[in-house]
């Protein structure tokens, strides 16, 4: 099943008792029950060997791992082997082990309903030199250099696409996002922003006084929160008067 060993993959196992139960291997649906399933109870979850005395047990390390109450889309699933996680996505998490404690017997889940996992067996419980480590990136952010200029200046937007931290993401996927600006007048610099390791830049100049609100459009379907918008202030510079005083006449009848 796995290609590669000591190689990170990424699967997702989605249950959806109207269709059918499918297995996805990055965003891609790789199998199909015969027949719809419908199961219906409560019990224990194991993650990584069988309920049925535990003799199945998966041979490898485990990171990153959630449980939602919901059926994902292959678009969704594309999303989460990229880490994100947008908070309707989240809300519907039941269980996130991100296994970073590193010690102990039992693992914490960092969902807000704290269900409890126990490792069981005896043998090695962490291995702590080969972490998965993903931030999880949850939105796009828009940082200008200034909120208020002068006319005729232009500042430099930064789009970040960061964690629930606002720190920004790295690991996340090339992508693009489009800034929009409301402009009454005609500012100008917005479109699409190329993200690399997390961050692109655009510049934006008005050349009259306004207010201009800036904000994203999700182009690309990354599916992470695009609701940040920023307003930035274009005013008129300060006035400056100039004189031009003559010099005393040194004779006169002559002047300067």
């Amino acid at each position: 099943m796995f290609p590669t060993t000591a190689t990170w993959y990424f699967w997702a196992f989605v249950y959806d008792a109207s269709k059918l139960s499918r297995t996805s291997y990055r965003g891609v649906y790789s199998s199909l029950t015969d027949t719809a399933l419908n199961f219906i109870g409560s019990g224990p979850v194991s993650i990584g060997v069988d309920l049925n005395g535990g003799t199945n047990v998966f041979s490898g390390l485990l990171d990153e791992v959630r449980i939602f109450n919901r059926a994902f889309t292959s678009t969704e699933i594309n999303a989460a082997n990229n880490n994100v996680y947008p908070s309707y996505l989240r809300s519907s998490q039941l269980t996130y082990l991100n296994f970073d404690q590193q010690l102990g017997a039992v693992v914490l889940d960092r969902s807000s309903n704290n269900n409890t996992f126990v490792f069981r067996g005896t043998g090695t419980l962490w291995d702590v030199t080969n972490p998965l480590c993903l931030p999880t990136a949850v939105k796009i952010i828009i940082v200008p250099s200034s909120t208020s200029v002068f006319v005729g200046a232009s500042i430099v937007v930064s789009v970040n696409i960061v964690d629930v931290e606002n720190n920004v993401v790295p690991s996340f996927p090339s992508t693009s996002v489009t800034l929009s600006l409301s402009s009454s007048v005609g500012a100008t610099g917005g479109g699409v922003v190329s993200l690399v390791s997390g961050q692109g830049t655009l510049m934006v100049t008005d050349y009259f006084p306004e207010t201009v609100a800036l904000s994203l459009i999700d182009s690309a379907s990354t599916l992470l929160d695009v609701t940040s918008t920023v307003n930035v202030s274009f005013t008129t510079g300060p006035l400056y008067q100039l004189r031009f005083l003559s010099a005393p006449d040194a004779l006169a009848g002559t002047s300067s």
